[in-house]
């Protein structure tokens, strides 16, 4: 009997196994998982989480379109029930901008995109040091750029890349170890033109020495180590090409 009380006492005593959180999934790539535990934990900052796992599925593992609009959408509901949550949540309100840029992007529509950036506009109007904010404003005009070309970016969309390379300095200033800046800019300049090399190298070299603190970031600094290989060894148009396989919808081929 007492043999049986000892081992009850160090089975009550041994601690469990906490599951993976949701950010710790977010943060290894295991997005489905992400979603998973997103959804279970259920507080504002888990379904964000979730949601920005279900963004990565939708602009970087899918090839569908439909598949990634309805990923989209999904990740809307859980930044609106986090909002629910948290009223006002930052980082609820900005990821909804970014999801309105991806339907954009994926409708290839002006009308999306202007609606898009006024949105983002008066985002850092309120939220001026956000960093996220300047390099998604840096990322809608270059992107522009590259989609459409210099002239019709700027005509139709007002997007330009002086707008470019001031938003995306403001984001390294405003968080100058963040790896995700550095490495979206070069990621931004290779898919407009492979000229922009030596410019990218540089700054996914500057990316590479720096520590990665969350998913976002690491997933970025990972994309940009895989193009950094081929800057170095030279191959600039092989580097363009992998640049624009990782940037948003990337698998779904170039517009």
């Amino acid at each position: 009997m007492k043999s049986v009380l000892i081992a009850a006492a160090l089975l009550l005593a041994t601690p469990a196994f906490a599951a993976p959180s949701a950010a710790s999934l977010f943060a290894a790539g295991k997005y489905p998982e992400a979603v998973a535990a997103g959804t279970t934990e259920a507080t504002a900052a888990s379904l964000i989480i979730a949601g920005r796992a279900q963004l990565q599925i939708a602009a970087y593992q899918t090839s569908d379109k439909a598949k990634a609009r309805s990923l989209i959408a999904a990740a809307n509901s859980n930044f609106d029930a986090a909002l629910a949550k948290s009223p006002g949540n930052v980082d609820a309100t900005l990821q909804k901008i970014i999801a309105q840029g991806y339907v954009a992007k994926l409708d290839q529509s002006p009308g999306g995109a202007k609606a898009m950036k006024k949105g983002l506009d008066a985002f850092l109007a309120a939220h001026p040091d956000n960093a996220v904010a300047w390099a998604v404003l840096g990322g809608w005009n270059g992107g522009a750029v590259a989609s459409v070309g210099k002239f019709v970016a700027g005509t139709m969309l007002g997007a330009n890349l002086g707008g470019m390379t001031k938003a995306f300095d403001r984001a390294m200033a405003l968080a100058p170890t963040d790896p995700a800046h550095p490495s979206f800019y070069a990621l931004t300049l290779l898919d407009i033109d492979d000229d922009n090399a030596p410019q990218a190298k540089a700054l996914l070299t500057r990316a590479a020495a720096m520590p990665a603190t969350d998913g976002y970031s690491i997933a970025l600094k990972n994309a940009g180590g895989a193009v950094l290989k081929l800057l170095n060894a030279g191959d600039n148009k092989g580097a363009q090409a992998a640049a624009r396989r990782v940037l948003p919808f990337g698998m779904l081929g170039k517009s």
